[in-house]
């Protein structure tokens, strides 16, 4: 997920599309300085030919504001008591943050953090990427369109999902969105870990050790801190 964008961002210059949030907040993609921002999210670019800036953005634009606002999707189950297939007709969104993906189904709901996605298939990637059943159960014009997503919420046991979108154009751009989303998550929460990180070594920082002059301030001013002569004595 976290692979190279082949574009570069104009040197000089801001190309900014505007992208509509779900929850009606502004929000934009914008590219410059070999960076990419979708609201929250910001993404460094590697350096390619700056022609094909346009064409990534052109393409992910309009798919990420559908993906902001929620977007129809086909999800694909197995069938718990045969082989056949379900097709639930479902709605795809994604946190105003880009750190979540939110999966409305007919009968369930399902939401996940984007850094708890840890791969993402099509039928490019070989047939063997997905189960048998699946591939059986599904019509040919359907496996362009396919994708499966690899997850496991919390650190538990992985799961799939698998989606068929409505063209295969839709496809590919959901792979860039969910590229850029993806690495922007990452990048955010490895910069979280880092700040706790520094916030735990702050709490494990020895205290300083009072000096004898605060503590001779803190005493009243008719105390000494010189031994008396009896202690002294029953000292010897």
């Amino acid at each position: 997920l976290a692979a190279a964008f082949y574009i570069r961002a104009r040197p000089r210059g801001t190309m900014q599309c505007g992208v509509c949030c779900h929850d009606d907040s502004a929000s934009s993609i914008e590219v410059t300085n070999n960076i990419i921002s979708v609201g929250d999210v910001v993404v460094p670019l590697p350096s390619t030919a700056e022609k094909e800036q346009d064409t990534l953005v052109a393409k992910v634009t309009p798919s990420m504001r559908e993906l902001f606002k929620g977007r129809s999707i086909t999800v694909v189950r197995l069938a718990s008591r045969d082989a056949r297939l379900e097709r639930l007709s479902s709605s795809l969104r994604v946190s105003a943050d880009g750190r979540q993906l939110r999966l409305d189904m007919p009968d369930t709901k399902l939401v996940l953090r984007v850094v708890e996605i840890s791969d993402i298939y099509v039928i490019e990637d070989g047939r063997n990427a997905f189960p048998k059943r699946v591939l059986e159960n599904l019509e040919e014009n359907e496996l362009p369109r396919l994708v499966r997503m690899l997850y496991s919420i919390s650190g538990g046991e992985p799961n799939s999902l698998y989606l068929v979108d409505e063209t295969k154009e839709k496809r590919a751009a959901l792979l860039e969105c969910m590229r850029i989303l993806y690495a922007g998550a990452e990048r955010q929460a490895r910069q979280a870990a880092k700040a706790a990180s520094r916030m735990k070594l702050q709490d494990l920082a020895l205290p300083v050790p009072p000096s004898s002059s605060s503590i001779e301030s803190a005493l009243p001013s008719n105390t000494s801190l010189e031994p008396s002569p009896m202690s002294t004595a029953q000292a010897e």
